[in-house]
């Protein structure tokens, strides 16, 4: 069995693709051409490559009824099975094969796949190891194999200790030391996500997502500055690395530094201009230099490319309310309820226009939303607890 985890890009060579013709050919037709089992375990692999369940089962199914007794093809049968999330069955089919091959790397890997997806950590972990250790010269990439289920199962400690285990069998895979920062950063070691991610940076320096992913550990530290060179550096390695544009932007506006966001902003949205929520972050900037006419240009802008975007109508609720622009103020903030009426800081800046106008019966009702959906929204439980009280001061002078 060559390979439990596959490439994201696959192309079948000439050899496959004949195979699977034959295969192919052989269902239309309902014809009895032959098969052998090497090729059957080829079609199976060539299917799950393409990420072709149903086929993948079919073909397994076909070669267990043509050679019910290939502890190959069941093997290959229970790697469909698990691929397809059905670990009982497959684990019915890994025991037996246990007792016959009793140190079979492949069965003791998928065994803890199997594990792994009833939830058996511990049983898992015991049968990685067990397979890393009874493969002699295949170790390294069950080690990484393992690693990944791991990782995809965000169990990031775990994981790192099969990286190190591959890392320690081959030194010269540096990219080993870009999966290792990542899993400490994943468990909020950024010291050594920095120092495993500035390793790899000596070997290649013009990584450009290596400089990425340095740039967002700096970021979760606030170390912005040393975020923004690691990002430039990351732009300078490849300047169609549109998410490194994005976060420097985004760590320009934490600055407040408006101005050199914007310009990023811009070029992000030549990388990807299909962006709602860039041209909303433009329109705050733009909000923050009180430049509102370009605000209102870029929330317009958001709105233009997704008509139900609540945020835009908030935002330009907050820029009309800058221009004493009340009612234009009002109708986009009542646009956006209609879009999430869940959301409490839409409720809250709704209640306090309708305080202003002096609907004092409807603000209460729209803290009090505010308060249902945000219970520790400070502001809307003072301004509530007023209203309440100017009511009844007004209901006891009423009386009188």
């Amino acid at each position: 069995m060559e390979d439990l985890f596959f490439e994201e890009q696959y192309e079948p060579d000439a050899e496959t693709q004949d195979i699977v013709w034959r295969y192919e050919s052989m269902v239309q037709q309902r014809s009895s051409a032959f098969l052998n089992e090497e090729e059957f375990e080829i079609i199976i692999e060539h299917y799950l490559r393409l990420n072709n369940l149903s086929k993948a089962n079919e073909v397994a199914d076909c070669a267990s009824r043509t050679y019910p007794f290939s502890n190959e093809i069941k093997l290959r049968r229970a790697h469909t099975l698990l691929v397809r999330g059905d670990a009982y069955n497959a684990m019915q089919l890994l025991q037996a094969l246990e007792y016959i091959n009793v140190n079979d790397p492949d069965v003791l890997f998928l065994k803890a796949r199997a594990y792994m997806q009833l939830g058996n950590r511990k049983e898992a972990l015991r049968y990685f190891d067990k397979a890393v250790r009874e493969s002699d010269d295949n170790a390294i990439n069950y080690a990484y194999d393992a690693a990944l289920e791991l990782m995809d199962a965000q169990d990031y400690a775990a994981a790192i200790h099969y990286l190190k285990k591959s890392y320690d069998l081959e030194p010269s895979a540096d990219e080993l030391l870009n999966d290792m920062a990542f899993c400490y950063e994943r468990l909020d070691d950024f010291k050594k996500s920095e120092e495993l991610y500035m390793k790899f940076l000596r070997l290649k320096p013009f990584s450009d997502n290596t400089w990425y992913n340095l740039g967002t550990v700096y970021g979760r530290q606030k170390k912005y500055e040393e975020a923004i060179r690691a990002f430039e550096f990351a732009i300078t390695a490849n300047e169609e690395n549109a998410s490194a544009y994005f976060n420097l932007a985004m760590t320009f506006m934490y600055l407040q530094r408006y101005v050199e966001a914007i310009d990023v902003f811009k070029e992000f949205l030549t990388k990807e201009p299909e962006t709602a929520f860039t041209f909303c972050l433009i329109g705050e900037c733009y909000e923050e230099l009180k430049n509102y006419e370009e605000a209102v240009i870029a929330y317009r802008n958001a709105l233009g490319l997704k008509e139900d975007f609540a945020e835009a109508y908030y935002g330009l609720s907050m820029v009309y309310t800058a221009l004493q622009q009340k009612e234009k103020a009002i109708e986009s903030i009542i646009a956006a309820l209609k879009i999430e009426p869940e959301n409490p800081d839409y409720w809250c800046e709704y209640g306090k226009h309708l305080q202003e106008k002096g609907r004092n019966k409807e603000a209460i009702v729209a803290f009090q939303k505010t308060l249902e959906y945000n219970s520790y929204d400070t502001e809307a439980a003072t301004q509530l607890a007023e209203l309440k009280q100017t009511s009844a001061s007004e209901e006891a002078m009423e009386k009188k």
